[in-house]
């Protein structure tokens, strides 16, 4: 499609409140791009998923707030991983549940190789909906999929998590290389946080203190000799 321009007989369902018409549109237009490669949709429409190995690969859709009528019918979509063998180890090792299940998440149209042009809502009132559908199902292939087979490993999650270098994550980093016995990458990753992470949030300060002492108690390298 040359453009996303409205167009008036290209529009979907627009007789139905977006409450009903996006999950119904992500169903029956979307979701088949996901079966193909094996993916359920959930009840609700609006949550695409695939357990592989540990991993759990999730597409949630969300819908914007401000929806009325057929004046704003938006939605964004999040491309996300789990670690289901993580989320073990994470309550084994502090005792309690890990708050976020999420280990790396992206508005899909910041992923690698994604042919959006920005990461403003998908809006089936604004936008000519067969184009827009045809833009998701393309990225499908090109960019969520790519980036859901490179998520493979608890090594590829953090290599990507490392290439962000984003503040909140380094407690989940720091996880990682433990798990993988990495002693001197978590030494590296507690200096680049110690030098960057002033304005980071209390909390993130004190889960990165926690896996400092951790370090310090060797737990990385007993780790690393049974790995």
């Amino acid at each position: 499609c040359p453009s996303l321009e409205k167009v008036p007989d290209r529009v979907i369902y627009n007789e139905l409140n977006p409450t009903e018409r996006i999950p119904k549109i992500i169903r029956e237009y979307i979701f088949p791009s996901f079966e193909k490669y094996g993916f359920k949709i959930l009840k609700s429409g609006l949550t695409i998923k695939k357990t592989e190995n540990d991993f759990v690969y999730e597409i949630n859709v969300y819908k914007n707030h401000r929806n009325i009528g057929d004046y704003v019918c938006a939605f964004t979509m999040y491309a996300s991983v789990q670690s289901s063998f993580y989320q073990k180890w994470y309550k084994k090792t502090y005792g309690e549940k890990i708050q976020n299940s999420s280990i790396i998440s992206y508005i899909i149209q910041a992923l690698p190789n994604s042919t959006f042009n920005s990461d403003i809502d998908f809006d089936l009132a604004l936008y000519d909906n067969q184009c827009l559908i045809k833009l998701i199902n393309e990225n499908v292939d090109s960019s969520i999929i790519p980036f859901f087979n490179q998520v493979n490993s608890i090594e590829a999650a953090l290599k990507l998590l490392r290439e962000e270098e984003v503040l909140f994550a380094a407690p989940m980093i720091l996880d990682f290389c433990e798990i993988l016995g990495l002693e001197n990458t978590a030494k590296e990753i507690i200096t680049w946080f110690n030098i960057s992470g002033k304005d980071a949030l209390e909390d993130t300060k004190e889960d990165v203190r926690v896996r400092s002492e951790r370090l310090k108690k060797g737990y990385y390298k007993e780790h690393a000799q049974s790995t």
